[in-house]
C-alpha cells in the first residue's frame, strides 16, 4: 500500500531522517519504534504529505512527489485518517458536532443519514448516547476513543497514530490498542510509540529508528480471529472538501462568547462606525421630510403663488368716487334689479364743524334738541310708511320737509318747549294745526363758516333712536351741498385737500341679485377699476344698527387704485395657461392670507367654526377682550373648529375650492356651504345636509396699549348644502368665496380685500414647469413656488449634515478596521491549532480561511445588528423630537438604502481586516500549528 524509497528529511542542513526505504501492508498495525529524536514523527508526517521531504512516497502506486496541494488535500480527506496524542478536538463543540464536521467535510450524505451513522460510530467506540455532551466534559481515554471514531468516520485506507497512548493509563491505553487491533483488520494502522510492550504486543510489523534510520524490522504474529471494526460507509463527496459556514460561525461564535469583554470592545466601535453611516442617510431623510411635512401642515405642498412685481414702487390703496355717469350707466345696466341712485359722504360731521345745534323754532326763541346730529342727515332712510299726525303721500313730501323719528326723551323736550302734554297724542294734534320747524346752526370759527337753514318737520313716529326719512334718495346731497353751501370732491381715501370738502359717492341700492353684481364688479374686466363697497352698519348705524351684512342693499361705487392688486378678471387667464392648474384660491389680507415667503396659508384672523351657536357666543365672549399672549395660546374646545394661516393644516380649518360631493348639492349663494367629511366628523353633525352651521370672524382686531387684544366678531350663519370626500378640516365652495364671502357676509370692507395673491394648485412635480408658463406669459406677475425652495433649502443643510456625518464615519470605520483587525489576529492566534486540524482532515488552505472569514463575519454581523437597533432607537427619538419642535405628527424614516451602505461598509471591514489574516493562513504549516 505505502512504499518509501530513499526518503530523507533534514532541518537546517541536519537531517532527521535519511535514507528510509520501506513498505508496508494493505492490512494491520506497522508500529515505527525508537528512541526521543529519531524521526519516527517526522515520519508520520511525511506519510501524510503534510511535510516536504527529498526521495520518493507512494500511496497504491501514486507518487507524492507528483500530487498537487488539491490533490494532497483530497488523499488526506478520503484515504487518510489521524489520531493525536493530544486529541486534537474541538473542546468546545460536543462529540457529534466533532464527527458531523468530518461528515461534512468528508460526505455527501443527508444529514439524517449522518446523524445515524454518528450514532453508531459513538457505539462502536464506547460512546453511545453522549453525542451531545461537550468535549471538554470527558477523560483523556474517552477523548481518545472520540479522536479514533473521528479518524475512522470515512473508512480510511491508513490510520496515522501519533502516540494515541502517551497521555493515558495502561486500563485506557489497553482499551484504546484493543480497538485499533479491530481497526487494523480492514485498515493500515502506522502507530509511533514510545511504549515497546504495547508495540510488541499488538504490532504486526515494527520498524525500529535509531539517528533517523531504519536500524531493523520485526514482524510478529497474532491471534487471526481478532474482530473487526464494523466501519461505517459513507458516500463520499463528488466536489472538493468544502468547510461547512454552520461550524465556521458556531465555532466563531463560541469563541466571541468566550472573550465578552474584548467582544463587546469591538462591536461597540464597530457599530459606531455602521450607525454614522447609516445615520447619514437616514438622518438626512428624516429631516427634510419631517420638515417637509411640517410645512406641508401649514400649506399645501402642490401650491404656485402668483403675485404682482413690486418694481420698487410704494403699496397704494386709493379710491376715489365714480362719475355719476359712470353711475348711470352701471345702473342701466343693472336696472331689473336697483331700485334706485343715492348719495353717500364719507365725511364724519361731528368732527368736521366745531360747533353745530339743533332748535325748535317757538315764538322766535331758539331751544336747542341734543339728541339731533349733524351725521343723521347723511345716515336718513328713505320713506316708506306713513306717519303722525297724517297720512303722506311719498312724493308729496318737499325738499325742505323732514319725517323724524323720535326717541322719548327727545319727544318729552320738544313738548316741553311747546308746552304742551308730553305726549305722542298731543304733539301730533299740535303738529295737525301748526307748523314745526327745525332750525339747524352750523360752525367753524377756524373757517369763518358759519351757515343756518331750517326743515319743517312734517310727521313723525315715535322709535328707540332718532332718526331722519325723507322719500328724497339725494335728500343729503340738498342738505350739505345746498344748504350748507360746502364743496366736493371725488377723493375718498386719505386727508382731502381741503377739510371742508365733502367726500361725495354714489350707491345703488338693490331689490335682489346683490351679490351676483358685487362679484360682477369684481372679477369682470369691464369692471376692473371699480370697487363695489357695501354700505353696511359701519356706515349707517343708524339705519342698518344690527343688521347683518347681507341684508344690506345698498352698494356704494368707487373707482379704485391698487399698485399691488391682481385683478380678478386675470385669473382665469393665468388658470388656462396651464392644464396643470387645477384651481385656485384667491389671497387678501384682510380675509384668506397666503404668505408664500412663510409657506403659510389659511384665515387671516383667528376664525372658529361650530355647529352650536352658544359655543360660538361663548368663545366669542371669550375672545374679544384678553391679552395678547394668551390669544396666541388660546386653545378652542373640541365642539369648535379654529382657522388660522399660522396653523398646522392637519388641525385648522382650510378652504378648498377643489372638492367631490360625497352627498348634497353644490351651493347656490354665500350663505350655503360644503363642508368636508373631516370637518362633519370633527363637529359630530350627524345629518348635515339643511343644517346651520356658525363661523365668526373679527372683522376688526387693535392691540390696545395696555397689551390686551381687542376684537370684534362678525358671525354668519351657514347653511349646509353639501359634503366633500376629503378627511381634512375644509369649507368648500367657488373660487371666488374667499374674497365674496367676506364681503357679503361678514361685512369686511371691499378696500380691504384687494386681490393681493393666487394660490394655484397644480399636478404633483409640475411646479417648475407652470412656474416657467406663468412668467412667459404674465411678465408683471411673479411666480413662486415655496415648497420648492424650501426643498432646495432642505436638501443644503442636509448635504452639510450627511457630509459631516459621513466624515465622522469614516473616521469611526477606519477606527473599526484596525481593532477588527487586532481582533481577528487574537482569534487566529487562538485559533491556530484548530486551523491546523482542519487542514489535516483534507481541507485546503482557502477553505481554512473560512474560519478567519466567519469570525470577522460574526462580528460585523453583530456588530451591524447593534448599529441597525442604535439607528432605530435614534430615529424613534429624532421622531419624537421632531414632532415636539415642529408641533406635527412626525414620521418615523428608516431608509432602507441606510441598511444597504451599512451592509456594504461592513463587509468592506470584514473583508479588509481579514486579508491580511488570510495570507498569513496560505502560509501556515498544520503541522506547526499542532505541535
Amino acid at each position: 500500500m505505502i512504499e518509501l524509497r530513499d526518503v530523507s528529511k533534514k532541518f537546517d542542513n541536519n537531517y532527521v531522517l535519511k535514507d528510509i526505504n520501506l513498505k508496508m501492508p494493505r492490512y494491520g498495525i506497522v508500529s515505527i519504534y525508537g528512541p526521543s529524536g529519531c524521526g519516527k514523527t517526522t515520519l508520520l508526517n511525511l506519510l501524510s504529505s503534510l511535510e516536504p521531504f527529498e526521495g520518493e512516497i507512494s500511496f497504491n502506486g501514486k507518487r507524492y512527489s507528483l500530487l498537487s496541494e488539491k490533490d494532497r488535500d483530497e488523499l488526506r480527506n478520503n484515504k487518510i485518517g489521524f489520531i493525536f496524542q493530544d486529541y486534537k478536538l474541538f473542546e468546545s463543540e460536543t462529540l457529534s458536532r466533532n464527527l458531523m464536521l468530518s461528515l461534512d467535510i468528508k460526505s455527501d450524505d443527508k444529514k439524517k443519514t449522518k446523524e445515524r451513522k454518528i450514532e453508531d460510530l459513538l457505539k462502536i467506540v464506547g460512546l453511545g448516547n453522549r453525542g451531545d455532551k461537550s468535549v471538554s466534559t470527558l477523560s483523556g481515554g474517552e477523548k481518545q476513543r472520540l479522536a479514533i471514531a473521528r479518524a475512522i468516520i470515512n473508512s480510511p485506507k491508513v490510520i496515522l497514530a501519533d502516540e494515541p497512548t502517551g497521555n493515558l493509563d495502561e486500563q485506557n491505553s489497553v482499551q484504546i490498542m484493543d480497538l485499533l487491533q479491530k481497526i487494523a483488520k480492514k485498515s493500515l494502522v502506522v502507530l509511533v510509540s514510545h511504549d515497546y510492550e504495547l508495540v510488541k504486543r499488538y504490532s504486526d510489523q515494527i520498524v525500529f529508528l535509531k539517528d533517523g534510520k531504519i536500524e531493523k524490522i520485526t514482524y510478529n504474529e497474532h491471534n487471526q480471529h481478532v474482530d473487526n471494526v464494523p466501519l461505517i460507509h459513507i458516500t463520499p463527496k463528488e466536489k472538493k472538501a468544502r468547510l461547512p459556514l454552520s461550524f465556521c460561525f458556531s465555532h466563531a461564535y463560541r469563541g466571541v462568547a468566550k472573550r465578552k469583554w474584548r467582544t463587546m470592545f469591538v462591536l461597540m466601535t464597530t457599530s459606531l462606525g455602521l450607525f454614522g453611516v447609516g445615520l447619514g442617510t437616514t438622518l438626512k431623510d428624516m429631516i427634510s421630510t419631517n420638515l417637509y411635512k411640517s410645512y406641508s401642515s401649514i400649506i399645501d405642498t402642490n401650491k404656485v403663488v402668483v403675485r404682482k412685481k413690486n418694481n420698487g414702487e410704494t403699496p397704494s390703496n386709493k379710491a376715489t368716487a365714480l362719475e355719476y355717469e359712470d353711475v348711470i350707466d352701471i345702473a342701466n345696466t343693472y336696472k331689473k334689479d336697483i331700485k334706485d341712485i343715492g348719495v353717500y359722504y364719507w365725511n364724519d360731521f361731528e368732527k368736521m364743524f366745531t360747533s353745530y345745534s339743533f332748535c325748535l323754532d317757538v315764538t322766535g326763541e331758539k331751544k336747542n334738541l341734543p339728541s339731533f346730529s349733524l351725521n343723521l342727515f347723511n345716515d336718513y332712510d328713505v320713506l316708506e310708511n306713513i306717519y303722525n299726525p297724517q297720512p303722506i303721500e311719498v312724493n308729496d313730501l318737499q325738499i325742505d320737509e323732514v319725517v323724524v323719528d323720535l326717541d322719548v326723551l327727545t319727544l318729552q323736550e320738544i313738548c316741553y318747549q311747546l308746552r304742551i302734554p308730553k305726549t305722542v297724542k298731543s304733539l301730533s294734534e299740535y303738529m295737525t294745526m301748526s307748523d314745526l320747524y327745525l332750525i339747524v346752526d352750523i360752525e367753524n370759527s377756524n373757517w369763518h363758516y358759519d351757515v343756518s337753514f331750517s326743515l319743517k318737520i312734517r310727521a313723525f313716529s315715535l322709535a328707540r333712536s332718532v332718526k331722519f326719512y325723507h322719500s328724497n334718495r339725494h335728500w343729503n346731497e340738498y342738505i350739505f351741498e345746498q344748504c350748507c353751501h360746502l364743496p366736493t370732491t371725488e377723493q375718498i381715501s386719505g386727508v382731502s385737500k381741503n377739510p371742508w370738502d365733502l367726500k361725495k359717492s354714489y350707491y345703488l341700492e338693490f331689490s335682489n341679485n346683490r351679490d351676483k353684481f358685487l362679484e360682477d364688479v369684481k372679477f369682470q374686466r369691464k369692471y376692473q377699476y371699480i370697487l363695489g363697497e357695501i354700505l353696511d352698519e359701519k356706515y349707517y348705524p343708524n339705519i342698518y344698527k344690527d343688521i347683518e351684512p347681507h341684508k344690506c342693499n345698498r352698494v356704494c361705487l368707487l373707482s379704485k387704485e391698487h399698485k399691488d392688486e391682481i385683478e380678478g378678471y386675470i385669473s382665469p387667464y393665468i388658470k388656462k395657461t396651464s392644464n396643470h392648474i387645477s384651481s385656485l384660491i384667491y389671497g387678501s389680507q384682510y380675509s384668506y392670507a397666503i404668505y408664500p415667503e412663510n409657506l403659510m396659508m389659511g384665515f387671516a384672523r383667528e376664525t372658529y367654526l361650530s355647529n352650536d351657536y352658544d359655543k360660538i357666543e361663548e368663545m366669542v365672549d371669550l375672545t374679544t377682550y384678553l391679552k395678547y399672549e394668551e390669544s396666541m395660546n388660546m386653545v378652542a374646545p373640541d365642539s369648535i373648529v379654529e382657522g388660522h394661516f399660522a396653523k398646522p393644516s392637519s388641525s385648522s380649518l382650510a378652504f378648498n375650492p377643489s372638492y367631490t360631493l360625497l352627498g348634497g348639492r353644490e351651493p347656490t349663494s354665500y350663505q350655503e356651504i360644503v363642508i368636508s367629511k373631516g370637518l362633519m366628523n370633527k363637529l359630530n353633525i350627524e345629518y348635515p345636509i339643511a343644517s346651520m352651521i356658525y363661523l365668526a370672524f373679527p372683522v376688526k382686531e387693535e392691540l390696545l396699549p395696555n397689551g390686551y387684544l381687542l376684537r370684534k366678531f362678525q358671525t354668519a350663519n351657514l347653511k349646509i348644502v353639501g359634503v366633500s370626500t376629503s378627511e381634512k378640516l375644509e369649507l368648500s365652495h367657488n373660487e371666488n368665496w374667499t374674497i365674496m364671502f367676506f364681503q357679503t357676509m361678514l361685512g369686511i370692507s371691499s378696500l380691504d380685500l384687494s386681490i393681493n395673491s393666487l394660490a394655484l394648485s397644480v399636478s404633483d412635480n409640475k411646479e417648475n414647469e407652470v412656474i416657467n408658463i406663468l412668467d412667459q406669459a404674465f411678465p408683471y406677475y411673479e411666480s413662486v413656488s415655496p415648497i420648492q425652495s424650501v426643498k432646495e433649502s432642505i436638501d443644503n443643510i442636509c448635504k452639510y449634515i450627511e457630509t459631516i456625518l459621513i466624515i465622522l464615519s469614516v473616521s469611526s470605520v477606519i477606527i473599526a478596521s484596525i481593532l477588527l483587525s487586532l481582533c481577528n489576529h487574537l482569534h487566529f492566534m487562538e485559533i491556530k491549532k484548530d486551523i491546523g486540524l482542519v487542514r489535516c482532515l483534507g481541507i485546503n488552505k482557502g477553505e481554512s480561511a473560512k474560519m478567519i472569514y466567519a469570525h470577522s463575519g460574526l462580528m460585523v454581523i453583530l456588530s451591524m445588528i447593534f448599529a441597525v437597533f442604535e439607528l432605530f432607537i435614534t430615529c424613534l427619538v429624532l421622531m419624537k423630537a421632531f414632532g415636539s419642535i415642529l408641533s406635527i405628527d412626525s414620521t418615523f424614516i428608516f431608509n432602507p438604502l441606510s441598511l444597504l451602505y451599512m451592509f456594504l461598509v461592513a463587509a468592506g471591514i470584514s473583508l479588509l481586516s481579514s486579508l491580511n489574516i488570510k495570507r498569513r493562513v496560505s502560509k501556515l504549516n498544520p503541522l506547526d500549528c499542532l505541535r
